[in-house]
């Protein structure tokens, strides 16, 4: 099995103000292509408080040749890799634990593929 590196940002983005919020998104996707340098795969992910339904926000990745945003409010998009599966919010039953609930947020799972 070939070793790959992939560099993987998980963030959590202001709610309260979009303005911000898409600040804090492009300084993530800064630190983490400067991080990765040339031809890293990069991983970015978290809770964005922003829903699909707001396009306009997620062209700055669309741009940059990252995968297609998941269907709630968190994310994950891939750059330099094939997106096979999702993303999709997993069912509230994943994240429970003895009876509760450990999120307000449902857990998000994609499957990716890295060229060798």
């Amino acid at each position: 099995m070939r070793e790959t590196t992939i560099v993987i940002a998980n963030m959590h983005l202001s709610h309260f103000d979009p303005r911000l919020a898409r600040e804090e998104l492009a300084r993530a996707q800064a630190f983490a292509t400067k991080f990765a340098g040339a031809g890293v795969p990069i991983l970015l992910g978290g809770d964005l408080n922003i829903p699909v339904t707001e396009p306009e926000f997620f062209e700055p990745l669309r741009s940059a040749r990252y995968t297609q945003p998941a269907a709630g409010i968190d994310h994950l998009f891939g750059k330099r890799m094939t997106l096979i599966a999702g993303p999709a919010a997993l069912a509230d039953t994943v994240r429970e634990h003895r009876g509760v609930v450990l999120s307000d947020h449902p857990i998000v799972e994609a499957t990716f593929e890295v060229a060798s």
